[in-house]
């Protein structure tokens, strides 16, 4: 790598993997690159809540579309509607995505 003056990011999501338990691995030396980079400055460990729920639906129209508003759970009870609504349905979903695109996300322009 060339060394530079600017500054990066780098994100490192381990799915289910909580802050205290990644500090503990550092510590017990399972992650000794990672526990390096720490000790030298150039990086710092802080945590960040993704605003993805760890359920499907939410999480891949947020990834996906651009947008996870109003997806509380894999099936729930839409009040207005007065209805059921099931990430199971093909129906549902095709009027989920009509209503969650925000024309970004990785589905923009034919983007999968």
């Amino acid at each position: 790598p060339v060394e530079t003056d600017v500054p990066g990011v780098l994100f490192l999501e381990l799915d289910g993997l909580a802050k205290p338990v990644l500090e503990r691995a550092i510590n017990e030396g399972y992650m000794p690159t990672l526990a390096q980079w720490l000790e030298s400055g150039s990086h710092r460990l802080s945590s960040w809540e993704t605003d993805l729920s760890s359920q499907t639906s939410a999480s891949q129209a947020g990834i996906l579309h651009g947008n996870n508003e109003n997806i509380p759970a894999f099936r729930w009870w839409d009040r207005a509607r007065k209805q059921i609504v099931s990430s199971s349905s093909p129906q549902e979903v095709t009027r989920l995505e009509e209503e969650l695109s925000s024309g970004n996300g990785l589905l923009v322009q034919d983007g999968a």
